[in-house]
């Protein structure tokens, strides 16, 4: 039975209430390899929307050496788990390429895995996101 919904946040926020205690990425690339232990990093949040804890971890066994964000199934609660980036700033006629590394093991157990981009406050519970895309299953 599929009970568990993993998404990716890709959050480019103009106006955001949350830039108090984060810098707004400007920067380009802008890259985050979950290198210090502090997790999520900052600027960046973790937010279950659905029942259970946040099963966002940082590992420094899953994939990408020294370290990755990694998603722990918990097949007896209903996780909405989003991991969403700090505010990014795009400019008006600029082009701009996402790029993730992604495994998933016991893909039968997730509803879902997408991304999606917020140009409103970056809260999943506070709705105003757009989907861009499901990631390959």
């Amino acid at each position: 039975m599929k009970n568990n919904k993993l998404t990716f946040l890709l959050a480019a926020l103009f106006f955001n209430v949350m830039t108090i205690w984060c810098q707004t990425v400007t920067q380009f690339p802008f890259f985050e390899g979950f290198d210090h232990e502090t997790f999520p990093p900052q600027g960046w949040s973790a937010v279950n929307r659905g029942t259970g804890e946040i099963n966002w971890r940082r590992s420094t066994t899953a994939y990408s050496p020294p370290a990755s964000a990694y998603h722990e199934n918990n097949p007896s609660a209903q996780p909405d788990d989003w991991l969403i980036t700090p505010p990014i700033q795009l400019q008006s006629g600029k082009r701009y390429q996402l790029s993730f590394m992604t495994y998933t093991q016991f893909l039968a157990n997730y509803e879902e895995s997408s991304i999606w981009l917020s140009t409103g406050s970056g809260d999943p519970a506070a709705g105003g996101f757009t989907h861009l895309t499901s990631v390959a299953r």
